[in-house]
């Protein structure tokens, strides 16, 4: 998809670091905006200390943790979850990813 619609990812990463970046400069904000999303799905908003320790459990990145997922997926096959060890070198392409995160001022991810 990537490499038939590189446009389109780049947009969707625009848009996924400026959100990420608000959240993490407003918590507030996007605590309200979830909880209003919450209420509208669910007809009850959280309590604002379920809110807050649900918050307080979350890492808010635009890094996708390579190592987390090939962690996992070592262990999923370990586990018997998947046959053989899963071929992963190809999953990760993070130059658009740099290239967002650079023309916004951000590190990029390695």
């Amino acid at each position: 998809f990537i490499q038939k619609h590189p446009d389109i990812v780049e947009k969707f990463l625009q848009t996924h670091v400026e959100l990420t970046e608000a959240i993490k400069q407003h918590p507030d904000k996007a605590k309200e905006t979830v909880n209003q999303q919450i209420k509208e799905l669910t007809g009850k908003a959280l309590a604002k200390n379920v809110l807050d320790s649900a918050f307080s459990r979350l890492t808010v990145t635009s890094n996708p943790e390579k190592d987390s997922v090939v962690d996992f997926a070592k262990l999923s096959a370990e586990a018997g979850f998947v046959k053989g060890t899963p071929d992963l070198k190809d999953l990760f392409n993070l130059t658009i990813l740099n290239k967002v995160l650079s023309e916004k001022g951000l590190p990029p991810i390695q």
